[in-house]
């Protein structure tokens, strides 16, 4: 037999005879096809699994619900809002709303004050006003104080001849160098109140939402965020563009300021619009990351959904969106009970529109890029 037949012959023997007449050879062969089973099985557990994972924190919130009726009503809508009061409809604060002492200019409050929180006299001044129906500028003297811890520089009391009320008149134009300044002048270690934050975040899913954390500590915000009294207040904040981070409605009730913003945002700043123009402190990304953590951590949140309970009795014109739930109302108060803090409204005799879930500016306009892992 040649040598070619003879390996011919040996490939052609059935792998069974071999077995038979070597065991251990057949014992050493791997079992591949169970090794490969197992191994398909275990990918697709885990796969399903990761799957399982990722939806569930894809559908799952990090906060609950909390659904805030707005209670808009049909005889909230349709006011005619270029209806400005009689000068006879005013109270005295109003009709003289204008304060001119020296460079610096006051305006007019309904703030009344009461005589332990009034300081020395400043002496007597001339105050004016506009009566728009008329066409006429009216003037009025009227004695100017100091208010009790309060900078002459940030507001000061009036009262008029034959009334007993001192009330509040602000300089809208204050601006401090620092913010340790800012603190002293307004004195608000003593005065400052702090109410909700509001942190406007990007879901997984892409949407925005603002989620409302209650129980933030007045000791916290003042070691956290307003102890570097050395920042500086920028020079141009009206050029500027900030990125709201989180914000803090906060009250001034000494000069009669209700829910008004105090934030911070993701450069850095500290920004408020106390005594009514913006300003900004440049406090550092370190402070403001460490104070959101501290908030997320610490605090209860709910993500807040604004819902509308109460439609116009008067159905829509013809060609208006129905679905964008639009409703216009002229309460100021009633929109600042509940919209985020600083979210900006026209006086009480103006018109203000709320469409859908009122967001903060950050939110609407998609610069709050933060997300929730």
């Amino acid at each position: 037999m040649k040598a070619k037949d003879l390996l011919e012959s040996i490939g052609a023997i059935d792998d069974q005879y071999i077995s038979e007449a070597d065991p251990q050879t057949a014992q050493k062969k791997p079992k591949r096809g169970v090794w490969m089973r197992w191994s398909i099985a275990a990918a697709f557990v885990f796969t399903f699994l990761a799957t399982l994972f990722f939806w569930g924190r894809q559908k799952a919130p990090r906060w609950p619900i909390r659904e805030v009726p707005t209670h808009i009503t049909s005889d909230m809508v349709e006011i005619d809002v270029d209806v400005i009061p009689k000068w006879e409809e005013l109270s005295v604060s109003e009709q003289y709303n204008h304060l001119q002492m020296g460079a610096m200019e006051y305006g007019g409050t309904t703030k009344a004050l009461s005589l332990d929180q009034i300081g020395e006299s400043l002496g007597n001044y001339t105050l004016s006003g506009f009566d728009e129906h008329n066409d006429t500028t009216h003037t009025n003297s009227g004695n100017v104080f100091k208010i009790a811890g309060i900078s002459s520089d940030c507001a000061v009391a009036v009262q008029f001849a034959n009334d007993e009320s001192f009330y509040v008149y602000c300089n809208s134009d204050y601006r401090p160098e620092t913010l340790g300044q800012f603190l002293k002048d307004l004195n608000l270690e003593e005065t400052i109140r702090f109410g909700k934050a509001y942190y406007p975040y990007r879901k997984p899913n892409g949407a925005f939402a603002t989620v409302e954390f209650e129980g933030v500590q007045k000791e916290d915000v003042l070691q956290m965020l307003l102890s570097d009294a050395s920042a500086p207040n920028v020079k141009d904040y009206d050029s500027m563009q900030f990125s709201e981070a989180m914000s803090l409605s906060v009250d001034l009730p000494l000069l009669g300021y209700e829910n008004v913003s105090l934030a911070v945002t993701e450069d850095g700043y500290l920004t408020t619009n106390l005594l009514d123009t913006g300003k900004a402190f440049f406090i550092g990304t370190d402070k403001v990351d460490a104070f959101i953590e501290h908030v997320l951590e610490t605090c209860e949140g709910y993500e807040i959904v604004y819902v509308t309970e109460d439609a116009p009795s008067e159905p829509p014109e013809s060609g208006s969106d129905s679905s964008a739930m639009t409703s216009a109302v002229t309460a100021s108060s009633f929109v600042s009970s509940v919209l985020p803090a600083g979210t900006e409204v026209e006086s009480s005799v103006t018109e203000s529109t709320i469409t859908g879930p009122a967001l903060p500016s950050s939110a609407r306009e998609g610069t709050a890029n933060r997300q929730v892992e």
